[in-house]
């Protein structure tokens, strides 16, 4: 008896392992590396929805905070099909990244979207609150979307609601590093008290750049900072950028197309720069838009870009955040922290190009890319991109 339960009990199991592996199979074969479906698609249509939407993004991936990746896969493959219905939807793409603004009225608090592959995202969300008597509420964020280690101001008539947010304007004046218990106060008017307790710096390490001691704070323990709102949301021109994110850039708060090249600064990727006659036919240029469009315009990130004067200066589209050749050493003499650091060279034989880019943001934090492009239909076309060196 105890034989016949011990055989009948060896089928059950046996029919059971049968069936969990069939849907672990089934499971893993739904569960397809992203990257590897994108790679194996032709279906277009499906292609620009992942590279045009990073919500469409998001939802394909199941692996952790590559969804950035994933849109540039699908424009790159989007490129290498070289179809005429990919080639324009590539085209759809990238025109619709060109009508972005960098100064959006509205943007989403939560997190800070970094622009580098090899570097994971931030999170943002307000150190102290207060609502005014017209039942907007005012916050203060830490945000390091300039280049530094800032404060700002965000607002809002509906603060449950993450999509409602104001963008985050720097606040001047107010030392950010090694502060607690904030707290934030509407005195009078546009009148805000920003409370909190100053530390003394601790020791920096490599990914600082150095291991020396930070300069020590004006004054420690309590503080109180006090800042009217229309300081910080004072712009002059009427061009997105307040006044002080206009000096932060290198830019004239007076006028609303700095480099007076015809793209007002709120839409100029590159405000500080204006390309040269006939930059729109130049070869080289027309690579690098599209190589540096494909690394940096898919990622949603609005980070500062600080490019190597010494590399091909090109006006770049695409990206949502603003561009400024400078040398490293030039911006470290006001701002000990902060700034992503890039530069680029290009590599071209007939139809075909080689774009290395590299990013630095610390002795611990830098990595390269290589993005290739071919001549398609008479058009500079992304066709491939890999990953490089990381530290």
């Amino acid at each position: 008896m105890n034989m016949r339960i011990s055989i009948k009990l060896c089928l059950i199991l046996m029919v059971l392992s049968s069936f969990l592996a069939n849907v672990s199979t089934a499971f893993a074969a739904e569960r397809t590396n992203p990257f590897k479906k994108i790679a194996e698609s032709e279906a277009v249509a499906w292609l620009e929805e992942i590279a045009g939407s990073p919500q469409k993004a998001q939802e394909l991936e199941d692996i952790r905070n590559h969804w950035k990746d994933l849109r540039t896969a699908a424009f790159v493959h989007l490129g290498a099909l070289g179809t005429e219905a990919s080639l324009a939807a590539a085209e759809r793409i990238e025109n619709k990244a060109k009508a972005c603004t960098l100064t959006p009225a509205i943007v989403p608090i939560g997190r800070l979207i970094h622009p580098c592959w090899h570097v994971g995202d931030g999170q943002a969300y307000p150190l102290a609150m207060t609502e005014g008597p017209d039942g907007v509420t005012y916050a203060v964020i830490f945000s390091s979307l300039l280049g530094a280690s800032d404060l700002c101001l965000i607002s809002s008539r509906t603060p449950d609601d993450r999509a409602s947010w104001s963008r985050p304007k720097i606040i001047p004046g107010i030392p950010c590093q090694w502060i607690r218990n904030p707290s934030l106060k509407l005195q009078e008017n546009d009148l805000l008290v920003f409370s909190y307790i100053q530390d003394a710096p601790g020791t920096r390490n490599l990914m600082d750049g150095t291991t020396d001691n930070e300069k020590p704070a004006p004054a420690l323990g309590p503080q109180k900072y006090k800042f009217r709102i229309q300081d910080v949301l004072r712009d002059q021109d009427g061009d997105g950028w307040t006044d002080s994110e206009e000096i932060r850039l290198g830019l004239d708060p007076k006028k609303n197309d700095t480099d007076g090249d015809g793209i007002a600064d709120s839409i100029d990727c590159c405000p500080g720069f204006a390309a040269p006659d006939g930059h729109g036919a130049d070869e080289e240029a027309l690579i690098l838009q599209k190589a540096l469009f494909a690394t940096f315009g898919l990622t949603e990130s609005r980070c500062l870009l600080i490019a190597n004067p010494k590399a091909s200066k090109i006006q770049i589209w695409g990206y949502p955040g603003p561009v400024i050749y400078m040398d490293e050493k030039e911006w470290r003499k006001t701002r000990e922290r902060g700034g992503i650091f890039v530069n680029w060279f290009a590599k071209r034989i007939g139809d075909e190009a080689e774009v290395t880019i590299c990013d630095y943001e610390g002795p611990l934090s830098a990595g390269s890319q290589a993005v290739y492009l071919k001549k398609i239909k008479g058009r500079w076309t992304v066709t491939k991109r890999e990953f490089g060196i990381v530290s």
